[in-house]
């Protein structure tokens, strides 16, 4: 999910967040975060912007897939290189996160 880490990189936060899987149009997300909670957009935000603040922009990301799973290896200013979990779900024919443990 290439598209999803390049908005982080830019900040581009509303964009990323549309990247998540929703149940419905209209609905808030029913992506999951590590706790296993909805992922609001303001719980979505509120870890970005930490993120940010603790470990700077977001460099550089790549990406290795294994079925619907996906790790992403992020590479931020201050941290340097992490890893994040993503799980991948078909919904209404296209491709969302259903479930991160990081941004």
């Amino acid at each position: 999910m290439l598209a999803y880490y390049h908005a982080v990189a830019a900040q581009h936060y509303r964009l990323a967040f549309t990247y998540l899987a929703h149940d419905a149009v209209y609905l808030p997300p029913s992506a999951t975060a590590h706790d296993g909670q909805r992922l609001t957009w303001a719980a979505f935000l509120r870890l970005a912007h930490e993120l940010d603040g603790m470990g700077g922009p977001v460099t550089a990301v790549s990406a290795a897939a294994y079925g619907s799973k996906i790790v992403m290896t992020v590479d931020r200013k201050k941290y340097g290189p992490y890893h994040a979990h993503l799980r991948m779900a078909r919904i209404r024919g296209s491709w969302a996160i259903s479930s991160i443990d990081r941004i």
